[in-house]
């Protein structure tokens, strides 16, 4: 009884592995975005940090999860 649960454990950990590697070294090696190949959305550092001050969401819906370009000198990074 033992040896059935130890073996349907390890089994599970093999299967589990090689999901795993195949994720990591196969799927994802034709699925990632191309960041340069895509139109990037010009602005300046001002503009970007005015548009986040006025209102987070609308400046998520333009600027997150795309290409920006940004131009201008940014003095801080701060995390809250």
């Amino acid at each position: 009884m033992i040896k059935k649960i130890v073996l349907a454990i390890l089994g599970l950990l093999i299967i589990a592995a090689v999901g795993i590697w195949y994720y990591a070294f196969i799927w994802s090696a034709g699925h990632h975005r191309n960041v340069e190949d895509e139109k990037a959305i010009h602005t300046t550092a001002a503009s970007l940090v005015a548009a986040y001050e006025e209102n987070e969401h609308a400046a998520d819906s333009i600027f997150l999860d795309k290409a920006v370009q940004v131009t201008g000198e940014v003095v801080l990074v701060q995390y809250n």
